[in-house]
């Protein structure tokens, strides 16, 4: 960058590594370095949006993240970025809205879909939350994550079957499963289930 002040991509690098090493404020300041050479920059945008709403600057991020979608109309992660900020924002009719032009540019979005589950769950809104999740496994039957919040959202609504039946499936996939076998033996133990509630525990025993 010494060298040559208008290498945006020496820029993005720079930005890039002082990110990671938590020099959040000098990263931001490469960022918009980088958007005063090339204002079409797609990716300092989405970078730079995304670390404003880490450091919950959710304003700017929105801003920036605003500017990209408005740049580029078909950019699935500036709407989902945008999504997610608005939502850590507290702005949910707004955050579904980014999520659902998202969802519209990738319909198998896994990240997506999840997050609009989660979404709905912080609305109080279980049964859209349960569609959301239920369409994330459709698309990946392997999600750990939609799967982990689908069991929980079945246990808030008293659903011990349905929520049994996922946390079960849950415990064939994940490497290890001793929470969710914690989980599976509760469920047991609220059915009057003892002895397999016993079996769980023990297993959960057995590896710690």
């Amino acid at each position: 960058v010494d060298m040559d002040p208008q290498d945006v991509d020496a820029r993005m690098l720079l930005a890039g590594i002082q990110s990671s090493l938590g020099q959040d404020q000098d990263a931001i300041t490469e960022y918009e370095t980088v958007l005063t050479i090339d204002p079409d920059h797609q990716e300092a945008y989405l970078f730079l949006g995304a670390l404003y709403g880490q450091l919950q600057k959710y304003e700017r991020a929105i801003a920036t993240l605003q500017r990209l979608t408005k740049l580029n109309p078909r950019s699935f992660l500036g709407y989902y970025y945008l999504g997610r900020v608005y939502a850590a924002a507290h702005e949910y009719a707004k955050a579904e809205k980014a999520l659902r032009a998202a969802l519209r540019l990738n319909p198998q979005s896994e990240l997506v879909l999840v997050d609009l589950g989660l979404l709905f769950e912080a609305q109080k809104q279980p049964d859209k939350a349960i569609e959301f999740y239920q369409r994330a496994l459709s698309s990946n039957p392997m999600s750990k994550t939609a799967r982990k919040r689908l069991g929980g959202v079945y246990v808030g609504q008293k659903r011990l079957e349905e929520a049994l039946s996922q946390f079960q499936e849950l415990e064939k996939i994940e490497e290890n499963p001793q929470e969710t076998r914690v989980k599976i033996g509760l469920i047991f133990f609220e059915q009057d289930d003892y002895d397999r509630a016993a079996t769980e525990f023990n297993l959960v025993l057995a590896a710690e």
